[in-house]
């Protein structure tokens, strides 16, 4: 920038077997290997024959949406259809998935946006009334061994004082 000076030290550079050696540009190395060994020097030719190429298939009024049928070839109807439903798909759950992403919403518990996903997974409350659905009772199987495994393990106060009261000295901790 303005006022930031920065001397040339290449015309102190010793050691060179030719003089002219000094002012030449410096390789940037990357990963122990010189750059410019990687650089195609008909890139410049290769990119106007592409500008070209695409402003010659603007004048005729191609798409790239033809490109994309081409590589369709060989496909059934049933299969096109499928294909493109598959895509549109594709289409929707990105779409969702940028929404999710957006930060211009409050932020929700977990169990809140399941429940609006439709998911099961909000915490037992939907795969209660999906097996309500499919007609499982709540006092038998599954369901009940869970309804007795998430009740607490610990002592409720009313236990702790049902306790105190039949055993006496033992439950309060003293001698």
């Amino acid at each position: 920038g303005a006022g930031v000076y920065s001397m040339d030290y290449r015309e102190q550079y010793l050691g060179l077997r030719d003089d002219e050696w000094r002012f030449d540009a410096i390789p940037e190395i990357m990963d122990g290997k010189n750059i410019l060994d990687f650089v195609d020097p008909e890139i410049e030719a290769m990119l106007e024959a592409l500008d070209r190429e695409e402003e010659e298939r603007a004048e005729r009024g191609e798409d790239d949406d033809d490109l994309e049928d081409l590589a369709d070839d060989g496909l059934t109807e049933v299969e096109r259809a499928q294909l493109s439903a598959i895509r549109r798909k594709r289409a929707t759950l990105r779409f969702e998935s940028e929404l999710a992403k957006s930060r211009n919403h409050p932020i929700m518990p977990r169990t809140v946006a399941a429940g609006r996903r439709g998911d099961l997974s909000a915490r037992g409350r939907s795969m209660d009334t999906h097996l309500d659905e499919l007609g499982f009772e709540e006092g038998i199987g599954a369901r009940k061994r869970a309804r007795e495994l998430s009740e607490s393990r610990g002592r409720s106060r009313e236990r702790r004082e049902r306790m105190e009261v039949e055993g006496g000295v033992e439950a309060t901790g003293g001698e």
